[in-house]
This record gives structure tokens, C-alpha cells and sequence, in this order.
């Protein structure tokens, strides 16, 4: 017996499949979702001409999310899940008895909300706002160490509205960048672990070596 992997298979698999995923959101931007990244990765991501595909890591992170959302949230979508406020797009997995999101990660589930990444913070809040609540339940799907949890998260007035404020500035800049074709400053906009593996680190080094 031979056994030898077929990384292109592999490739093109992911292309694939990241192809039955995506959605047309044209006209929904900026959303929640580009504004608590980072705005020069999210500025490029939503440019029309881009062809630049994430590398396979990256896909395959999104394929298992959004799969496991489609899977399981079948049922709870009756409530619209998508709208605006403020000029911010935003779009929840389930408002049919108040705010509902899927997450899943690779975090141990005994560390609890310690392991709860600080980006699932930003969109719950902007999701709250954009709302008018101030509570969520946020069910995980723990996948290295297999268990299910859904965890009771309230935030004080003062959290979302401070937030907000925050994600709104966001915007402004977002929205310039867009009118004026000009990407948010590089390395400025982001924290310093979304450049690890973001398929425009290079540009970025290019155009900070430029001042811009």
C-alpha cells in the first residue's frame, strides 16, 4: 500500500466549497464584521477588482463555521437576521428569542469565558446595540476536546454604548478609505496577530515603507 497526500486536491476542494459558502452582500458594507478586524484587510477584502484568495488555513476556518451555523440553526431563523443601523451592516445567527450566536473553537472548554477570544466580544456588543438588548446566549462548539456549551453573557449600558461609540469612529474611517480609494494606514488598524498569515502583509510592508 502507497499513501501520498494530494495537497492540490486539496486545494481545489477548499476553492470549491469556499465557493458554495459565499453570499452576496453587495451593498452591505461596511459591516460589523469589517469594522472590528482589521479595516486595511477588510478595506482590500471589499475592493470589486480583488482576486486575492486567503490561504487554505484561513479557509478552512470559515468553511467549519459557517458550516456548523448552517447545520445547526436551521430552525432559528424566522426573526430577520440581518440589517442596519447607523451605517452599520451587521448580520447574527439567530434573534427568535433575543440574540443567539454560534461559535466554535479550538480552546479547551475548561478554560470557560477566559477562552472567549476578544473579536467575539466586539460583534456580540455590536450586535446588542444594533438591537437595542443587552444580553446573549453564545452557543460553542468546543472541537479539540469535543462539548457543547451555551453561555449566559450581560453587559452593562455603559459597555455597549462606549463600544459603539468605538465602532462608529471605525466607520468614519472605513468610509473614507472607500470614498477616497485610499486603504486605512498599514499596521495601524489591526491588532499585531491578524498580519500572522493575511495574504496582504506584503502590500502592507510595501506601502508603510512608503509613509502611507
Amino acid at each position: 500500500m502507497r499513501v501520498t497526500r494530494n495537497d492540490h486536491l486539496a486545494t481545489e476542494l477548499l476553492r470549491e466549497m469556499m465557493a458554495e459558502t459565499r453570499e452576496n452582500r453587495e451593498g452591505m458594507h461596511p459591516s460589523v464584521t469589517d469594522l472590528v478586524g482589521c479595516l486595511t484587510k477588510s478595506y482590500y477584502d471589499t475592493e470589486p477588482d480583488n482576486e486575492l484568495e486567503p490561504n487554505d488555513k484561513t479557509k478552512l476556518f470559515f468553511i467549519i463555521g459557517l458550516g456548523l451555523e448552517r447545520a445547526l440553526l436551521v430552525s432559528r431563523k424566522e426573526t430577520p437576521i440581518y440589517g442596519e443601523t447607523e451605517g452599520i451592516h451587521w448580520h447574527v445567527d439567530s434573534l427568535d428569542n433575543g440574540l443567539l450566536e454560534l461559535k466554535s473553537t479550538r480552546a479547551n472548554p475548561s478554560k470557560g469565558s477566559d477562552g472567549f477570544s476578544d473579536r467575539w466580544h466586539k460583534q456580540i456588543k455590536s450586535y446588542l446595540k444594533a438591537n437595542n438588548l443587552r444580553e446573549v446566549d453564545l452557543a460553542v462548539i468546543y472541537l479539540i476536546q469535543p462539548e457543547f456549551i451555551v453561555w449566559r453573557i450581560s453587559y452593562d449600558q455603559w459597555e455597549l454604548d462606549t463600544h459603539w461609540d468605538w465602532l462608529k469612529a471605525r466607520r468614519d474611517v472605513w468610509n473614507e478609505a472607500k470614498a477616497t480609494k485610499t486603504p486605512p494606514k498599514a499596521f495601524h488598524w489591526n491588532e499585531d496577530w491578524e498580519c500572522k498569515e493575511c495574504a496582504y502583509k506584503i502590500l502592507c510592508e510595501l506601502n508603510a515603507g512608503l509613509g502611507r
